[in-house]
């Protein structure tokens, strides 16, 4: 295979292996929980089955040699686990795996390609158990880590984040609607204000730059109101008035403005 093996190719093998009537796999389990500094196994399998004696094994899988030394040469890594678990083992592809370097203790998954394009994963060496003594329970932080672990991959809880996650892209799509349309609104209202002026400039004193937009507006809005007065003897000399103040303001504004 071109490509090279990552641990979720790892994992997804690992996860086919042991049967889920039969074992509960869980990934990322911290040695405890409310802890800063904790440890964490990328694998554990709890039997389930009496004749199995109620087994735990914990698993880290390595993808590159460097990878597999630094783990070798820190023990404290995995020490930590040694006396909640029953057995240890690696997984890792074949061309990482060194045997004489891993102890003898240690279970060792083998990944490999078939030859067709598949990833395949065998038990190269199964696990001893870690202490010759029974194992008479794990420790409290260990058993809660377990079961936050569970909980947080059990259906109901999936179906809780599930709803959660889509409360919260429907509010995220209506507060992102409602921005929308508040922005429209305000685009409106500022091109009704750009249209006003424009209106204002070219209609009322379109040769006069230096008249603000607002006054040419109220000019406009005067204008307006005298070219609606009815066509009586009086009101044409209001209008002959107000039209020559008009024509006073405009040219005092014209010349302000140059």
């Amino acid at each position: 295979m071109a490509d090279k093996i990552t641990a979720r190719d790892v994992r997804e093998l690992l996860r086919k292996r042991f049967d889920p009537n039969r074992y509960s796999v869980m990934e990322e389990v911290c040695s405890a929980t409310g802890e800063m500094r904790m440890r964490r196994l990328d694998m554990v399998v709890v039997s389930s089955w009496p004749s199995d004696g109620y087994s735990i094994e914990g698993i880290e899988i390595k993808v590159s040699k460097s990878d597999l030394k630094r783990e070798l040469e820190n023990p404290q890594k995995h020490n930590v686990f040694f006396g909640d678990i029953d057995f240890f083992s690696l997984a890792a592809p074949r061309e990482v795996i060194t045997m004489s370097l891993i102890p003898e203790k240690w279970g060792v998954y083998e990944v490999y390609e078939d030859g067709k394009g598949e990833l395949r994963l065998k038990c190269k060496r199964r696990p001893i158990a870690l202490s010759d003594e029974p194992k008479k329970g794990v420790s409290l932080p260990f058993f809660a880590s377990i079961v936050r672990n569970l909980h947080a991959e059990s259906p109901s809880n999936r179906v809780i984040q599930d709803a959660e996650r889509r409360g919260y892209e429907k509010g995220r799509d209506d507060a992102v609607s409602g921005w929308e349309l508040r922005l429209a609104r305000e685009q409106i209202r500022r091109q009704n204000e750009e249209l006003a002026a424009f209106r204002a400039h070219y209609f009322i004193d379109g040769r006069y730059p230096g008249i603000a937009l607002k006054d040419r507006a109220k000019k406009l809005a005067a204008m307006d109101r005298l070219s609606h007065l009815p066509s009586t003897v009086a009101n044409l000399r209001i209008l002959s008035n107000e039209l020559g103040k008009m024509a006073d303001l405009i040219g005092g504004d014209a010349d302000g403005g140059r």
